[in-house]
This record gives C-alpha cells, structure tokens and sequence, in this order.
C-alpha cells in the first residue's frame, strides 16, 4: 500500500468532503499518523518540508487536522518545558511527566 492510496481508497473518505478519515485506516497505518503536538510528546518533531495529510480525526468530526507520517518526523531535543510552550496537559521531557496549569513543572516555575 503507498501512501498516495490514502487518498484514493473510498471507503477510507468522508462522504461529506472526500478527505481521508482516520478511523476509518487500518490499525497499522493509524498508529503511523499523528498531528505535530502528538509527535512531539513522543519526543519527535516533523522534518522541514513534510508532506502535511490533511485528515478528519473521525467520521463524526467535520474538523481537519494535519497529521504527519512516521517517515517524515525526526527525534528533536526540546530545551524549554512543553507548559511554557502550549498551556495545555503535555508531557515535559524536563520534568519527565505530564504538566498543566495546575501542575507547573519546576522549569517553568524558575522561569516565572
């Protein structure tokens, strides 16, 4: 299978807009596809110049996310705390867990 059926296959479309649904790929080729903050949290970031797939999440939800394939992400070394970044519950490679607003990692609390 090449990645170029992902886009031809119908029964992978939605019926609305003939964009691929993920939930709708096999298990194998879901696992290989995350958006950038999920790559990120596993320690990856996409290569400059990635070929972004343009999918529904599922095929209840009308939202397009961009999500990225195993071959073109890189490992990346993350300097600052992910709090610092997004604002959201993300996984600090500094402080080796899950950081929130209620939970701070002590990174970000030097910072302030």
């Amino acid at each position: 299978m090449e990645l170029r059926d992902l886009y031809e296959k119908r029964d992978w479309l939605s019926d609305y807009d003939k964009k691929p649904v993920k939930t709708y790929l096999s298990t194998e080729l879901k696992e290989k596809f995350l958006t950038a903050n999920q790559w990120l949290e596993k320690g990856f970031k996409p290569k400059s110049g990635a070929f972004i797939y343009e999918m529904h999440p599922s095929s209840l939800n009308k939202k397009i996310c961009n999500y990225f394939y195993v071959d073109d992400v890189e490992p990346c070394f993350q300097e600052s705390c992910a709090f610092c970044k997004y604002y959201k519950n993300r996984f600090c490679p500094i402080a080796g867990e899950h950081v929130s607003v209620t939970s701070r990692c002590s990174e970000f609390e030097a910072r302030s």
